[in-house]
C-alpha cells in the first residue's frame, strides 16, 4: 500500500454501492498509522477528524472507506477512542480513531493488498488519508503468478524483508494461488522458518503449518521426481525442527529419518545434497542421544559416499551451487568428527585424525539444530529445578 496524497486542485471520484463520492483534499485531517497482514487479512489502524481550518466542527468522519482503484470495497465506522489526540486536537478528537480488519478475500485475487483509505463525511465527499510511515508493510505486494511468488516470497535474494509480512503473505498465497505442490511447500517453509526463529509468534499460524504440512507430506503428486525431492525434504526438515523445538522428539526423528531415504534421487536434483546430509546427521545424532550408538555410527558412516555421489553430479552453474557443496562438505566433516569422537571415547587426541581437542560441535552445521538443542537443554534444566 502506498501513501496517497492529492493536491488541492485535483478532483477524483470513487464509487460506494454504485454512488459517486467526490474526493476532496483537506476536508479531514488524519492518517493511516499502521497497515499489516494477519491471518484474517489486512489490519489497518487509522484516524481522522474534521479540518477546522475549513470551518468544520471537530469530530470524526461518518465512515472510513477502503477503496481498490475507484471502487469502495470495505467501510467501517469510527469505533475506537483515541485519547492521544486530545492534547493536539481537543477532547472531541478522542472519538475520532478507528481500528478495522479488512478481509483479504475482498481484494482482487490472487493477492493484491493495494488500496487507499478515505475519511467520508457520510454525504458526498471523502478525503484520502496519507500513511504515517513512509513505507508501510504492505507496499508493493502484488502477486498474481507463480513467478511473482518466487520473486517476492520464496527467493532469499529478492523476497520481502519484513518477516511478519513475509509469513502472512506466504499464507495468503498458499490459499489463493492455483493449487501447486511446489508453491505450497515453499510457502510452508517460509512460514515455518519465521515461526522457528520467533520472528513471528502465532499459535494459530503454527497450527495451520502443522495441519498443512502433514497434508503435503502425505501427498504424492504427479511431479518430476527431482522437484518432489527438493520440496518434500525441505518441508520435512522444517517440520522436524519445529517438532523438536516443541519437545516432540519422536516426531522430529521421524521427519529427519525420511530425508536421507531420497539419496538415490539426488541424480534428479543434486542441489538437495545438503538437505539429505543434514537429515542423515541429525537422525544419527538423535539416535546417539537416545543411546543407539552403533546405529548412529552406521548412519554417519554413510555420509562420505553420499557426499561423493552428490558432489560428482553437481552442476556448478552459479555461485550458489558452490556454496551448496561447501555446506554439504561441512556436514560430512561433522559426521567424520562424530565417529572419531565416539570411537575414541572423547575429543580427538590423534593429530593424524584431526586437530587435538576437537569434539562434536553442532554449531558448525549449516542448520539451526544446535540452537534448538541448546534451548531443549535449558528447558530440561529449568524443569528439573521446579
Amino acid at each position: 500500500m502506498r501513501a496517497y496524497r492529492l493536491e488541492a486542485t485535483v478532483k477524483r471520484t470513487i464509487f460506494y454501492h454504485g454512488h459517486p463520492i467526490e474526493v476532496e483534499p483537506g476536508r479531514f485531517i488524519g492518517s493511516v498509522e499502521s497497515a499489516e497482514l494477519t491471518r484474517a487479512g489486512a489490519s489497518l489502524t487509522a484516524w481522522a477528524i474534521t479540518n477546522t481550518a475549513l470551518g468544520g466542527s471537530i469530530g470524526p468522519p461518518s465512515e472510513f472507506l477502503i477503496a481498490s482503484g475507484d471502487e469502495v470495497i470495505y467501510a467501517a465506522s469510527p469505533n475506537q477512542a483515541r485519547p492521544d489526540l486530545v492534547c493536539t486536537h481537543g477532547v472531541a478528537a478522542a472519538q475520532a480513531g478507528v481500528s478495522i480488519m479488512l478481509d483479504i478475500t475482498v481484494i482482487p485475487p490472487p493477492l493484491r493488498p493495494s488500496f487507499t483509505v478515505y475519511a467520508f463525511d457520510g454525504e458526498a465527499s471523502a478525503t484520502a488519508l496519507p500513511f504515517a510511515e513512509e513505507r508501510d508493510r504492505l507496499s508493493n505486494i502484488n502477486i498474481f503468478t507463480g513467478q511473482d511468488f518466487i520473486r517476492l516470497i520464496q527467493s532469499p535474494s529478492t523476497r520481502l524483508s519484513d518477516p511478519h509480512t513475509l509469513a502472512y503473505a506466504a499464507l495468503h498465497c498458499m490459499r489463493r494461488l492455483p493449487p501447486d505442490f511446489a508453491i505450497k511447500a515453499a510457502a510452508l517453509c517460509v512460514i515455518g522458518y519465521r515461526l522457528l526463529s520467533h520472528e513471528i509468534d502465532d499459535l494459530e499460524l503454527a497450527a495451520v503449518f502443522k495441519t498443512e504440512s502433514q497434508a503435503l507430506l502425505s501427498d504424492r503428486p504427479n511431479l518430476a521426481r527431482g522437484l518432489f525431492l527438493r520440496w518434500h525434504t525441505s518441508v520435512r526438515l522444517i517440520a522436524g525442527y519445529l517438532a523438536f523445538q516443541s519437545g516432540q522428539e519422536t516426531e522430529a526423528l521421524e521427519h529427519f529419518a525420511v530425508v536421507p531415504t531420497f539419496v538415490t534421487d539426488l541424480v534428479e536434483w543434486p542441489q538437495a545434497l545438503t538437505n539429505i546430509l543434514l537429515g542423515l546427521f541429525i537422525t544419527a545424532y538423535l539416535r546417539y542421544r537416545g543411546g543407539q550408538v552403533e546405529a548412529a555410527i552406521q548412519d554417519w558412516s554413510r555420509a562420505e559416499s553420499i557426499f561423493r555421489f552428490g558432489a560428482s553430479i553437481s552442476e556448478f552453474q552459479n555461485y550458489y551451487a558452490y556454496g551448496e557443496v561447501g555446506n554439504a562438505l561441512r556436514v560430512v566433516q561433522e559426521c567424520y568428527i562424530a565417529i572419531q569422537v565416539i570411537r575414541g571415547g572423547g575429543p580427538i587426541t590423534n593429530p593424524s585424525l584431526g586437530p587435538p581437542g576437537m569434539d562434536i560441535d553442532l554449531r558448525r552445521l549449516p542448520s539451526p539444530f544446535a540452537k534448538l538443542l541448546d534451548e531443549s537443554k535449558a528447558r530440561s534444566r529449568s524443569e528439573s529445578k521446579t
